[in-house]
């Protein structure tokens, strides 16, 4: 992919899609300093369609890097461009999230939620946020949504029977956490079986 890329990038160099492109392989194999540079020049080239798409991924690049406040400002520019783009909201709270902005990130993942019902992990970052707040019953509302989206997620019956602890629902904490240890298993064993191939 990358010669085919640069092949591209020598016969048009001015083609912002095939520095954004470039940006995401190197994205994909985890060479994040190298991706930079393309990302930059894609969004230097002034891309005139997708331009939400580039901001989002060089956000994501930015926050691979641990450069926060710059991956902060690319999800915002993201969201001026288009406000229903609701991975961005999740990367933007989970900044949130990282830094005890609890309130902050609260508002992002429930945007998102409103936005696309059915992405579990605004529901799952939503409950986590809740119960760092300290807000119990509503971390129990959003863990309890997650899991009717996907029932197979063992962390969130943890995180469910920690916060129903909280609230002194002792029983149906413990039942939680059972589900959680009988899935955790499963999910350990399918990894080691994995790793036997």
């Amino acid at each position: 992919a990358h010669d085919y890329i640069n092949r591209a990038i020598q016969l048009d160099s001015e083609i912002p899609s095939y520095y954004n492109q470039r940006a995401l392989i190197f994205q994909q194999q985890k060479q994040f300093q190298k991706a930079l540079p393309s990302m930059l020049k894609a969004l230097e080239l002034r891309p005139e369609q997708y331009l939400e798409y580039y901001y989002f991924n060089l956000a994501g690049i930015y926050r691979e890097l641990l450069l926060h406040d710059h991956a902060v400002l690319n999800y915002k520019k993201t969201l001026e461009i288009e406000p229903k783009f609701s991975q961005a909201r999740i990367g933007l709270g989970e900044i949130y999230l990282s830094r005890n902005l609890m309130q902050e990130a609260i508002h992002e993942f429930s945007t998102a939620a409103r936005i696309q019902p059915k992405l579990v992990k605004s529901y799952s970052l939503m409950g986590v946020a809740h119960a760092r707040a300290g807000s119990h019953r509503e971390a129990v509302d959003a863990f309890r949504q997650a899991l009717k989206l996907d029932p197979e997620l063992h962390m969130i019956y943890y995180n469910l029977g920690l916060s129903l602890s909280h609230l002194g629902q002792m029983k149906e904490a413990r039942k939680n956490l059972e589900i959680f240890r009988s899935l955790l298993v499963i999910a350990e064993a399918k990894d080691y079986k994995e790793l036997q191939i």
